[in-house]
């Protein structure tokens, strides 16, 4: 074969690859990646599935009490099962949580969003494996 028959083989076999990479990695970015950051839509049954409901509670503050029912959300029916075993502990972390806030940061909306991420945080740190997805109030009376 001739060289420049050869030389023209190549260009056209390393122009075919590039495209073919480009098409991929456009692909790859502009679909799956995009879905892997939304966010999982439960069903109702899956998300009671998924619950663990701790008993009423009456905790301190920095300057007051607060009387509450908490649920939290796992990620899993495996990190269900561990938050399930670990209940004591992770009502001692809610209990610590609770400490570091005030009866007027907890009547905003913006203070119980913030206990709310403080919960998660601490409570996650604790799962050996699985992880909390959300934390929900069903009462909340601040004194």
């Amino acid at each position: 074969m001739p060289r420049p028959l050869r030389v023209m083989w190549t260009l056209i076999g390393t122009a075919t690859v590039a495209i073919a990479v480009a098409a991929g990695g456009t692909y790859y970015w502009k679909f799956q990646k995009a879905s892997a950051h939304e966010p999982i839509r439960l069903t109702a049954a899956q998300m009671k599935n998924l619950r663990i409901d701790l008993p009423e509670t009456t905790a301190n503050l920095q300057d007051g009490l607060v009387q509450f029912t908490l649920s939290l959300e796992a990620s899993d029916s495996r990190t269900k099962q561990e938050l399930s075993d670990l209940t004591p502990v992770v009502e001692d972390a809610v209990n610590r949580a609770l400490l570091q806030f005030t009866t007027a940061q907890l009547h905003s909306e913006a203070g119980v969003e913030s206990l709310k991420q403080h919960i998660m945080t601490d409570v996650n740190a604790l799962l050996p494996n699985g992880r909390v997805t959300g934390v929900y109030f069903a009462t909340i009376v601040v004194q």
